[in-house]
């Protein structure tokens, strides 16, 4: 019975709970909702910028808010002090509190309509650096506005000097301005410094310690002397100048008569050791073949391609530090008189791309064709050697130079190709006492200037049997036998040579007609590769050397000769791989051209496909030696098939 009214009272007491109070509100209550924010000022429309200030009373709840119409989330910006609106915008903002439910959102719009900026003051003269003092007039194209200013750097304000009248300025100052209107935004802040004197700056260009610079002085003010001693690395002091080209140097004491730039010159020291060089080089910036760095030096070469001699240590020096540089080896010593930098050594030598030799050396070591001697010197554009009288056989020689520039003054021997193929050859200069010339029509032999197809100025020094004609472009022999004309072209006269060297126009491309009135003897491969060649005029002419025309590209050859036929070399056409018509024009009576008539009657003869004993096969490739085919490299197994011999009337 106790147990049964104990469960009674359980029942009266949850009856009287719910009769106050929901039994879901008891098992399920609802979150509470977070204050809408408000804003103050609300939306409306104002004249000038506006700072608003979001609240909400929900204490911890924060506030998110956008200014672009978009409704705010948890992730917009979060608001945090007052937030200015100086244009139309619309403000909707939310309150969050965690385990609350968010509030209803604040919209409120801001329209903005401001009114006109003054526009901002000017300055005449404008700022700058004036010897003098400057009378400044302050203006600005809003009507009516006023201009209030400092000269002490500060920040003006309406309370600020007016302006009424022009501004001496008689010491560096710093001048700043304000134009403002009623009903009218201030303008923008001017600024305006005006140093009055000259302007002294110091370039010490590395040197230390270096004298303060800019500064500033009165005008005709003296500076007595000039900074105090400098050093540099590596470098001797040699002067101020008052120019960057070092043309005119300073001289003290210096009046004042406006601003004044002056430059430190420093001469770079010569190298006595190797150790020196890496150090120097390593202190400087990469640079290109463009923009070489100078070294002169004074070394020991040594015995040059030993290994660990000077000149070894000094190539593995410019390797390590990887620049490019001018050698200048004129004060250098070396254990014997040929300059010989060891064809089989490569390190260093791309970095060298100027180089003058040791007065010392007195020659050039010579190389071979698959060995030149300054192989490897991938950028070398100029060589100097003053006292160099021999240079040996293909010294220079190389299909892809970079040799611009070569000077030998007192060269009296240049070898067997020394400089063939230097295509990048532009000037060279040598004794007017050299022997070139070697043995004619004999393969193997090549000009010392055979492809250099840049070369347009020879230079020739003291006395000599050679000589220079057409503007310095081509060398001659006793006035009369043509050693080398490499950048020949279009049409060329020339009524006093009387031979031609071989491999005098090789690779001419662009030469087309040629006239020789007087030439008796042309020499071997002496218009090698002319691909452009049209015409030839050599009416006097007895002999041709073999090669004479190889890779002579153009379809069609004249060659005008005279009343004997010349004797001919071998292969005279070699390396011709299309159809080529070669029109000999003879006069009437001439003899020896079979198998045209002889005397020439003047009927024209056409030789192709034949290998009959003739002059005209003999020009094809057989050779002729004015009876049989050439002794030497002749025959008809030599004849180029692709050529069209012509034999006609003048």
């Amino acid at each position: 019975m106790k147990n049964l009214s104990k469960l009674w009272g359980i029942v009266f007491l949850t009856a009287i709970a719910c009769a106050f109070f929901s039994c879901e509100q008891l098992t399920d209550p609802s979150p509470q909702t977070v204050a809408k924010p408000t804003a103050t000022p609300i939306g409306g429309n104002y004249t000038s910028v506006q700072t608003v200030t979001l609240a909400t009373t929900t204490e911890g709840a924060a506030i998110r808010y956008t200014l672009n119409g978009t409704t705010p989330t948890a992730s917009s910006t979060l608001y945090s002090s007052p937030i200015t609106i100086s244009e139309t915008r619309t403000l909707k903002a939310i309150a969050l509190k965690t385990g609350w439910t968010n509030s209803d959102i604040l919209t409120e719009t801001y329209t903005i309509t401001l009114p006109e900026k003054v526009i901002q003051p000017e300055a005449t003269p404008a700022e700058g650096t004036y010897p003098t003092a400057q009378t400044v007039l302050l203006t600005s194209v809003t009507t009516g506005a006023d201009i209030h200013y400092t000269l002490d750097g500060t920040t003006p304000t309406t309370g600020s000097t007016k302006y009424s009248s022009p501004i001496t300025i008689s010491e560096t100052k710093t001048l700043k301005a304000i134009a403002g209107k009623a009903g009218m935004i201030d303008s923008d802040m001017l600024t305006a410094t005006y140093t009055i004197g000259c302007i002294v700056t110091f370039d010490a260009d590395g040197g230390n310690p270096a004298p303060a610079s800019p500064v500033i002085v009165s005008l005709l003010s003296t500076i007595v002397q000039p900074p105090p001693t400098m050093t540099k690395a590596w470098h001797t002091f040699d002067n101020w100048y008052t120019d960057s080209e070092f043309t005119v140097p300073a001289v003290f004491p210096i009046t004042v008569y406006g601003n004044i730039n002056l430059y430190a010159k420093w001469n770079l020291n010569t190298f006595t050791n190797v150790t020196d060089v890496s150090g120097y080089l390593a202190s400087l910036e990469y640079n290109t073949k463009n923009n070489p760095v100078s070294l002169t030096l004074s070394l020991d070469l040594g015995s040059m391609p030993a290994t660990g001699s000077g000149w070894r240590q000094l190539l593995d020096a410019i390797n390590t530090t990887g620049k490019y540089v001018n050698l200048d080896l004129s004060a250098c010593t070396m254990t014997v008189t040929s300059f010989n930098p060891n064809v089989g050594v490569e390190t260093g030598k791309d970095k060298i791309v100027s180089l003058v030799l040791p007065n010392a050396a007195t020659s050039i070591t010579g190389g071979s064709i698959s060995s030149p001697t300054f192989r490897n010197f991938n950028n070398l554009k100029s060589i100097n050697g003053a006292n160099i009288t021999t240079i040996g056989t293909y010294a220079f020689y190389n299909y892809y130079s970079t040799l611009q520039s070569a000077d030998f003054p007192q060269a009296t021997s240049i070898g067997n190709g020394a400089f063939t193929y230097c295509r990048s050859l532009q000037s060279v200069s040598f004794s007017a006492s050299a022997q070139l010339l070697g043995p004619s029509n004999i393969s193997g032999y090549y000009n010392p200037f055979d492809g250099c197809t840049s070369l347009a100025t020879f230079t020739l020094n003291g006395t000599g049997d050679l000589s220079v004609i057409e503007n310095g472009k081509a060398l001659v022999l006793n006035g009369t036998v043509l050693i080398a004309y490499p950048s020949a072209s279009g049409t060329i006269t020339m009524n006093t040579i009387t031979s031609i060297n071989n491999s005098a126009f090789a690779y001419c491309t662009n030469l087309q007609n040629v006239s020789f009135p007087q030439v008796t003897s042309i020499e071997h491969q002496a218009f090698w590769s002319c691909s452009g060649l049209q015409s030839l005029n050599i009416p006097q002419v007895t002999s041709i050397g073999s090669n004479a025309f190889n890779f002579s590209e153009t379809t069609t050859l004249s060659i005008t000769m005279g009343s004997v036929a010349p004797t001919l070399g071998y292969e005279m056409f070699d390396d011709i791989t299309d159809a080529k018509t070669v029109r000999v024009k003879i006069p009437t009576g001439a003899t020896g051209y079979s198998p045209a008539s002889s005397p020439f009657t003047g009927t024209a003869v056409t030789v192709n496909g034949s290998v009959d004993e003739n002059w005209a096969n003999g020009l094809r490739g057989g050779g002729w030696t004015g009876t049989t085919w050439a002794t030497y490299g002749g025959g008809p197994e030599n004849i180029n098939h692709n050529i069209t011999v012509i034999i006609q009337q003048q």
